[in-house]
Order: C-alpha cells, then sequence, then structure tokens
C-alpha cells in the first residue's frame, strides 16, 4: 500500500519520492519531497467554489489511490469526490493523476472547484492541443484578462502547462485530459511575484443528481521537462483508461 492514512493527514512513500496532504484542507494541495530532498508545497492543491471549510466526510485508499469525499455544505450544494494516483516514479520523476467529480443535489445549481499548482513566474510554457492530440506552445502574449477573476489573466482552453516550479528546485509539467479542455478555464495570478496557474473546473448550470467528472495529471522533475518528453506523456495519458475507483 503506497498510501497511509492517520486521523486527518495522508502520506505515501512512492520509491524514493514521499508526499502528504491535510485531508480537511485539500486546498493546501500535495505537498512533495524528491528523493534530494527538493520540495514542491500546493500541488494539485483543490478549492470548492463558492468557499466554504470543507469537512471530511470520508477517505480510503484502493491499490495505488487515495480517494476522498467531501458533502455539501451550506454555502456549497454538491458533493465533491477527488482521487489522488500515483502512477509512475523514477530517480528524477514521479507521474500524478487527478480525478475530480461533482454530484449536484438541487434543481438550480452552478458547481465550481478550482484546482492550482504553483510556477515559477518566468519560463511558464502553455500548450494547446492542435486537435491530432500534438501539443503545440502558444505566445502567452495573447493572454486575455479572465472574466471569472479580475485579478488574473485567462490563458484559454489548455492541453498543458510545463515550467519550473515556485522554488525553482523541480519542474512541473500539468496536463488537462481532452475530453474535459472545453470545460475548463484556465488562468494566472496578475501578481508578478507568483507564478500560480489556476483551472476552474465547470462552473455552469446543472440540474439535480448531475454528476460530472474531470482529469488531470502532473509530471515532476528534478530535469527541465522537454516538449518531446511531455508528448509522450501526454499521448499515454490520452490513451490511458478512464479510472475504475471514482
Amino acid at each position: 500500500m503506497l498510501w497511509k492514512i492517520d486521523q486527518s493527514q495522508a502520506e505515501f512513500r512512492f520509491s524514493h519520492w514521499q508526499g502528504s496532504i491535510n485531508l480537511a484542507r485539500p486546498e493546501q494541495g500535495l505537498q512533495i519531497i524528491a528523493p534530494d530532498g527538493a520540495e514542491l508545497n500546493g500541488l494539485l492543491a483543490v478549492s470548492f467554489l463558492p468557499p466554504s471549510q470543507p469537512l471530511q466526510q470520508d477517505c480510503f485508499v484502493r491499490q495505488s489511490d487515495l480517494i476522498l469525499s467531501y458533502p455539501p455544505r451550506e454555502a456549497r450544494k454538491f458533493h465533491v469526490q477527488l482521487d489522488y494516483r500515483l502512477l509512475e516514479s523514477t530517480s528524477e520523476s514521479l507521474l500524478i493523476e487527478s480525478w475530480i467529480s461533482v454530484q449536484t443535489y438541487l434543481l438550480d445549481n452552478h458547481p465550481a472547484v478550482s484546482v492550482q499548482c504553483p510556477f515559477h513566474p518566468e519560463g511558464i510554457v502553455c500548450f494547446l492541443d492542435n486537435g491530432s492530440q500534438q501539443l503545440l506552445a502558444i505566445d502567452r502574449e495573447h493572454l486575455h484578462r479572465s472574466h471569472r477573476s479580475p485579478a488574473s489573466f485567462g490563458l484559454g482552453k489548455l492541453a498543458a502547462i510545463s515550467g519550473p516550479s515556485v522554488s525553482e528546485q523541480l519542474y512541473v509539467a500539468w496536463m488537462n485530459h481532452p475530453r474535459d479542455q472545453f470545460d475548463t478555464e484556465w488562468s494566472v495570478a496578475e501578481e508578478k511575484e507568483t507564478g500560480q496557474i489556476q483551472a476552474t473546473l465547470f462552473g455552469h448550470f446543472m440540474e439535480k443528481g448531475v454528476i460530472r467528472r474531470a482529469r488531470m495529471r502532473c509530471l515532476i522533475s528534478s530535469q527541465a521537462i522537454r516538449q518531446a518528453h511531455l508528448q509522450e506523456v501526454y499521448q499515454a495519458f490520452i490513451s490511458s483508461p478512464l479510472p475504475l475507483t471514482a
């Protein structure tokens, strides 16, 4: 078993990589420690919109998956389930998949989930899918201000983002599955001192009893991630079967 749950904390050891998450505070994300001791905090941090302090409803481990469930609250009338799956690890890299699910309980609902990853503001490269499952780098000079967050710039419908982490100790590539790209709005904080990237999932009208899911993957590496390597990982993501645990 790769994950270990201890009260409100879950930890994993995967090869020489380590990580943890506060089960009651998913907005803090995963804390990752590389084999050489380099750290990355706030990976795949999940917030629920409208914001409300989530209460842990249930959590369990199934093989390489950590599955968390958060019930509806007064300000948030939808159920959220998170699945963090450990996929591959080497001495230089770690691959994690995140599976995010919402279920509505009201006739008129607009559930939204925000996912964030920390990047250094310099060196971020954004990629589109050209429609043939090939990644194309885009010019960030064409960013537009996000209509959902006036303090951020929109990035459009992206397939992937790659660059150094905020600490510059590790590199991160963050991929969005093609089936979910139409329903995801990406943005980056306007402040120059942060490179926090945010993906807002769903957010549109849903009827009662609707279930929506989205998949993302993160590649964490001690070396700069080449586009050819990113393309290989993205292609494997597209070809992978749907998780059975969500």
